[in-house]
């Protein structure tokens, strides 16, 4: 019985230091995922590399910063349709604004601002949206899209809106400024 609970505890040990959020600050590369930032201090990243990158400062429910990319001939997860060959930047942030608004876990969406704009040196567009959480909490977002056949590549910080969203809106701007791919698709 002691044997057992002597290995019990150094299992539990080694798990309890297997974090998955990792402290990151200054150049982040990912070659996975094409693209290069710049990360301001006190950020972390989650470690998995599947859908995105994803960073956070004091917690996901008060704010993040994702970097992603899709293959267009994937459906978006909501509104289940893809990109289209040949669409424009503003075709494809309408159809992320469709697929945000199909996600059943974002209430009383408002899109504040849809405009085109620059990422990474490219053209591409900007969306500017509000939701409520199934919990009440009103959350505030930017979405930064580029959509370069075979990728459509966003960049999005979303946080709670009071306190946090304008707290940390100047370290999403440098990180956005930073941002640039690895390689022209």
């Amino acid at each position: 019985m002691k044997r057992f609970s002597f290995i019990s505890i150094v299992c539990l040990s080694i798990l309890a230091g297997c974090d998955p959020w990792v402290p990151v600050e200054g150049e982040f590369t990912s070659s996975a995922h094409n693209f290069i930032v710049e990360m301001p201090q006190n950020w972390k990243r989650y470690n998995p590399e599947k859908e995105g990158i994803v960073f956070t400062r004091d917690g996901l429910s008060l704010e993040f910063i994702r970097i992603s990319r899709m293959a267009t001939e994937k459906a978006l997860p909501h509104a289940k349709r893809k990109f289209s060959a040949g669409m424009l930047q503003e075709e494809a942030a309408e159809l992320i604004i469709q697929d945000m608004r199909a996600n059943p876990n974002m209430k009383n969406q408002r899109i504040v601002e849809n405009m085109p704009d620059r990422l990474g040196g490219h053209n591409g567009f900007k969306i500017v949206y509000t939701y409520r959480t199934k919990g009440g909490l009103k959350k505030k977002g930017i979405i930064y899209g580029l959509l370069q056949e075979p990728w459509c590549y966003q960049l999005t910080y979303e946080a709670a809106q009071r306190h946090y969203f304008a707290k940390e809106l100047p370290d999403f701007a440098r990180v956005k400024a930073s941002f640039r791919l690895l390689q022209a698709p």
